[in-house]
């Protein structure tokens, strides 16, 4: 396994189980997990996505899989020996079990709970996602998959990866089997809630805006793209692939390195009937498009970033409905704010401490600019903004300024070329930040087949727990003054 591109999930397991980073990629490197389909789901869509999620992020933290298919399956050990290729450069899964397989997890598609150490169990039915282990009291899990729905099975590949990877660092599995609907977001035990409103075949027509295309966007983008829908998606995200992004987003490969994230958002998204307008530029930069009337503010806004200021900007949109996703270490946290309600924005629900300022500190001294020049972010460099940089920063301000660039273009070039790796950055696992998204993808269909409710959902994966609280922001907040009318 390469140091930088699994650093992020081996960082997160070294915290959790005290121990370094180095000691971790070494016990990933030896340990198997076995992931298996059920013979009676060969040839079930649903079941099959279920596997191939749960195959791409267990591989982005423990590279030695086995499969084990049913006959009608067997064409998808090739699709995901390619997986493994495309997250890892080569494969190192095999297919079928044996008794002399020893893995040191299984996890399993489907019903039966065998009474075997580290036997994890997982399938979904609608919008409902299960899971169950050999931890606990159950026998089987109730039938799966009679209802077909992309989130639910999505969802369960994320419970499933989850138990794998606390397992393998030594944590207990998960003793009380669990079902989590995405759809009203409630929790119980399995056969307990009911599995929704049924999709229908007519692709549900979305028109929204995605601000971040990183860990937690990513999994939204590979859940929507699995729904029936299309549409308009407009992607926003100044970045390009890094290789330490490779560990928990689960659209990332090796191919697409330094492809600007809001790129791989139009190439996974397109094929599945959406059109893309992808924005590789900071929001604040493209916020002016409003203004040219080269942009517009749809009805639904997904806030997928990591910076709180960023965040206020976001809602300072006032769009109709904005969802605000967040995803630390073993928890997954979902905002959602219409506008027409009393519920908490995402103003008060992230605290702004150093303000816009903090950005344009920063990017002062990535560039050479003032942070005053940066405000002006639209007008062209200046010979005088040579003068005033320090001398490494001339010559990149130098070759914009004989290219005509404004001030944000360099910035677009720092951001997507000259960025470079540091280990500075927040451990971080594909099965939180793709539960993460997939949760908000399927809200943001839900939201097409009935009005949401301004919540807070979070789902911690250290305790397989969720909660839905219902707070009202306050009469001073910003918001109230944008509310609109219920109609």
């Amino acid at each position: 396994m390469n140091s930088v591109e699994y650093s992020r999930p081996a960082a997160l397991a070294a915290r959790l189980a005290a121990t370094n980073a180095s000691m971790i990629e070494h016990l990933f490197a030896r340990k198997k997990i076995l992931l298996r389909l059920e013979e009676d789901l060969g040839e079930v869509e649903q079941a099959r996505q279920t596997l191939t999620l749960l195959a791409n992020e267990v591989l982005r933290f423990c590279p030695n899989i086995i499969i084990e298919l049913p006959t009608a399956a067997h064409h998808l050990y090739g699709t995901l020996q390619q997986l493994a290729a495309e997250i890892h450069g080569h494969s190192r899964i095999t297919l079928g079990a044996s008794e002399y397989s020893n893995p040191d997890a299984t996890v399993s598609i489907g019903t039966e709970i065998r009474a075997v150490p580290n036997w994890i169990t997982i399938n979904s039915d609608g919008w409902l996602s299960r899971c169950a282990t050999s931890n606990g009291t159950a026998a089987v899990l109730p039938r799966g998959y009679t209802l077909a729905n992309p989130f639910g099975a999505l969802g369960a590949a994320c419970l499933g990866a989850g138990q794998a990877f606390l397992v393998l660092i030594g944590r207990a599995l998960l003793p009380d089997a669990i079902e989590i609907s995405l759809y009203t977001l409630q929790q119980s035990r399995p056969g307990e809630l009911a599995p929704g409103p049924e999709l229908g075949t007519d692709p549900v027509p979305l028109d929204a805006l995605l601000v971040g295309c990183g860990g937690v966007g990513n999994g939204w983008i590979y859940a929507i793209g699995r729904a029936p829908a299309s549409g308009r998606v407009e992607a926003v995200d100044h970045q390009a692939l890094r290789p330490e992004n490779i560990g928990p987003y689960v659209c990332a490969t090796r191919t697409r390195l330094k492809t600007p994230k809001a790129q791989i958002a139009k190439e996974e998204l397109e094929p599945s009937g959406f059109t893309v307008i992808p924005r590789a530029e900071r929001f604040r930069f493209f916020q002016a498009r409003f203004g040219y009337g080269q942009s517009y503010v749809p009805e639904i806004v997904i806030s997928a970033l990591d910076k709180p200021h960023t965040r206020h900007m976001v809602q300072r949109l006032w769009a109709p409905l904005t969802i605000d996703l967040a995803a630390e270490e073993l928890t997954s946290q979902l905002v959602v704010k219409r506008i027409d309600d009393t519920g908490m924005c995402l103003i008060e629900a992230h605290t702004d401490l150093d303000g816009e300022q903090a950005e344009l500190v920063e990017l002062a001294a990535a560039t050479g600019l003032t942070v005053e020049r940066l405000r002006n972010f639209e007008s062209l460099i200046t010979e005088e903004d040579i003068v005033a940089a320090a001398p490494g920063k001339q010559p990149g301000l130098e070759q914009a300024r004989r290219l005509g660039r404004p001030i944000c273009g360099r910035v677009g070039d720092l951001d997507l070329n000259e960025e470079e790796y540091s280990a500075e950055f927040t451990p971080a696992v594909p099965f939180v930040t793709a539960f993460t998204g997939i949760v908000a993808a399927a809200q943001t269909v839900k939201a097409k087949l009935e009005p949401l409710a301004s919540l807070h959902f979070q789902f911690s994966f250290s305790s397989y727990r969720s909660r839905i609280l219902k707070i009202h922001s306050a009469k001073d907040c910003e918001c109230n003054r944008h509310r609109l009318p219920q109609i």
